[in-house]
This record gives C-alpha cells, structure tokens and sequence, in this order.
C-alpha cells in the first residue's frame, strides 16, 4: 500500500477536496516533499491540458497517477453518463473518452473514477426511473470497451445518499459490477461514504475484496485522517488481511488550509506505511 493525494489539474479552479497549494508543478513538488507516492489527478477536461508537460512534471518528481477523478465533470459543468437530456450524456462521453486518453499516457496503473458523474435518478419522473438505472450499466460497459484497447481500467465509486441517490453502498456497487461484468472494471470505495452508508467499513473491505482497486481515506467528519473517530489500525489490519496493494489516496476537506490537511495526512498515515 501506498499514499497518494488528490491534487487539481490546471484545466480546474481549486475545490474542496483538492489538496495542495500553488502551481501545478509546486503542488507536485510538495506532494514529494510530504512523502506521497503518488497524486490522484482531478480532470475537468483533458483536451485543456498538455499531457506530455503533466507526464514530464510526474516524472521529475517521481510521481504515479494510480487514478483520474472525474467529479467536476458534474460538479463544474453539469454532465452525466445519466441525464434526460442525451446532449448532456453525450458531452460526459466524449470528455470521459478524452480522460481516458490522458489516462493511457500516464503510465500502466492509471485508472478512471465514476462517481458523480454517473448522474442522479431523480432527474427522471418516478416512472422512469427504472429504465435510468439500467442506463447506467450500458454506459459504464460502452466506456469499458471504449478504453480496454488503451489498457486503461475504471472504477465505480458507491456515494452516500446526500451527494447521489443509487449506488450508495459498497453492495449496490458489487451488484453493479457484477452486471457490467467487465474485466477492467472494479471498484473504488471511499470511508467517508463508506461511514454513512456501510454497517461495517471492515466487513465492507472483505466483500469487495476481489475487484477493490482503489481507497479514498478520509476520517468520519471528512477531515484529514486522524481528526475523526474511524479506527484506522482496524481499517489498515483488514486492508492487509485480504491483500490489498493499491493506493490510499486521501480525498479529504482541505481544512485549515490544502497545503496543512495533506501534511496532517501524511504525518497521520505514515505509522502504517
């Protein structure tokens, strides 16, 4: 197991979640500096970006990317893999397609997150709903085909009712799995969510355990590790018990300030790593 953190790429303003201060090679800089092994990059959209200036910038500070989140494709601009309007699943499409090829340039291990971008059921009127959910699962396969000749992987985050509401626990994502049912296709669970949603964050680890391929770490009150009252020891004694080798990429409030939440983490979580 490794630590990553998540940072903004420069196509994106700073939000909440991202940690780290100033350019984007400062912020790979301190990342570094800090002991992280790697930075899980927030993409807005990757046709902005100079993907051989990010390569080299990883490079020289000796930086993986194990994953690319893709929240601010909803949260900036408003688009979905899900959505009445097919212009908008269309545009989610093209830039997850783009992502995708940022993501194959990156390096072997990078993944792709769909969290809020797969969109909200409650757009649709109740009896449609239904006829959405499935939806979903023939976006995510189309998705899969689309980047498995780029040998690039994407994971399913489960969120909490109060930001999405399907898929909120880490069962509804195996079921989902197990219909899109493609081999580079797995899950990417989160504590936080994980918190609210699962009756045991441990027991939630041993379920997913054959397609768990990335961690998000936060404490209960969505803080920097060791600022809530989720019992890390436990959480990291099962992540060892059912092998888990990928990363732990603290997405957490960037709280009091981005450079000093990533610094707490790390401090935090070097016990265990």
């Amino acid at each position: 197991m490794r630590l990553a953190c998540l940072v903004a790429t420069p196509d994106i303003a700073e939000v909440p979640m991202a940690l780290l201060n100033g350019s984007f090679e400062e912020k790979l800089a301190m990342a570094r500096r800090l002991g992280y092994a790697g930075v899980e990059l927030m993409v807005r959209d990757a046709s902005e970006l100079n993907p051989s200036g990010i390569k080299a910038a990883l490079r020289r500070h000796e930086l993986e990317v194990p994953q690319i989140a893709t929240g601010e494709l909803f949260g900036t601009d408003g688009l979905a893999l899900v959505h009445p309007d097919g212009a908008v699943c269309r545009a989610a499409e093209q830039r997850l397609h783009d992502i995708v090829q940022l993501a194959s340039l990156l390096g072997n291990r990078t993944m792709i997150n769909i969290g809020r971008v797969r969109g909200r059921l409650d757009w649709f009127p109740p009896n449609a709903r239904a006829t959405a959910r499935t939806r979903i699962v023939d976006a995510v396969q189309a998705l899969c085909d689309y980047a498995a000749p780029y040998g690039v992987r994407i994971t399913l985050e489960p969120c909490n009712r109060y930001e999405l509401d399907f898929v909120n626990t880490t069962r509804e994502g195996l079921e989902v799995a197990s219909q899109v049912a493609k081999p580079n296709f797995g899950l990417m669970l989160d504590l936080f969510h994980m918190n609210i949603e699962d009756a045991s964050i441990e027991g939630a680890l041993r379920e997913a355990r054959q397609i768990l391929w990335h961690l998000h770490i936060a404490d209960s009150n969505r803080l920097p590790p060791g600022l809530g009252h989720l019992d890390f020891a436990s959480i990291i004694a099962t992540l060892r018990e059912i092998d888990y080798e990928g990363y732990l990429s603290v997405e957490a409030r960037a709280l009091p300030d981005p450079h000093t939440a990533a610094g707490l983490a790390a401090e935090y979580m070097r016990q265990w790593l």
